[in-house]
């Protein structure tokens, strides 16, 4: 098969090409060297601060991106959820205990705990835009995968091991057969034939 496509953007790249201007400038008699300084000082400030691993920060979009390769994706999405809660309040503490916590800072820790908070609680419609994406918008993948799972889970059961990207292969646990339904047979089941309370048992007979 062919290879996939990612749609998640890579961590912003400009504040190096911004970089790169500060420095053709700096050798030019346009702007005063204290200014130059501090645009290069602000400039590193956003680029480390969008690369901390904090929803929806670049950073946060990395470290989902990379548990997408280890994990399935509804467990990739929370994953990066917890680790972004958790560097936020490591943040809280670090930055009050070195005295360093101003009222900016502050409302910043908010504003990004309230959006993993949000994050969170539409983590589940989120996870059915990620399956109704696979159903309608066909693509290719490099790896195929092959889960085995007992007879009695329902489609909705299953849908959950479905890794981002990797095409998957359904078959029964336990059994010698080598029958499988494809992951695109399933989607097809599941949101046009709302085959809802199938079980893969039924399906693969």
């Amino acid at each position: 098969m062919g290879r996939v496509v990612s749609h998640d953007s890579w961590p912003p790249f400009q504040h190096l090409l911004i970089f790169l201007i500060i420095h053709f400038i700096h050798f030019l008699p346009l702007i005063p060297e204290s200014t130059l300084t501090l645009a290069y000082q602000y400039n590193l400030f956003i680029l480390l601060g969008n690369l901390l691993p904090i929803l929806p920060l670049d950073g946060g979009r990395m470290v989902q991106l990379m548990g997408d390769h280890l994990l399935p994706y509804q467990a990739s999405h929370m994953f990066s959820i917890v680790v972004s809660v958790v560097t936020i309040g490591l943040g809280l503490i670090i930055t009050y205990s070195t005295g360093i916590l101003s009222l900016s800072l502050l409302l910043l820790f908010i504003f990004l705990l309230l959006e993993n908070r949000l994050e969170w609680k539409n983590r589940y419609y989120r996870w059915l835009r990620f399956l109704l994406y696979r159903h309608s918008s066909p693509i290719s993948f490099t790896k195929n995968v092959y889960l085995a799972v007992d007879e009695r889970k329902r489609l909705m059961d299953v849908f959950p091991h479905f890794y981002r990207n990797r095409y998957h292969f359904i078959g029964l646990k336990g059994h010698h057969e080598r029958v499988f339904i494809s992951e695109s047979e399933c989607l097809s089941l599941y949101f046009e034939q709302k085959a809802h309370q199938l079980t893969i048992g039924d399906i693969v007979r």
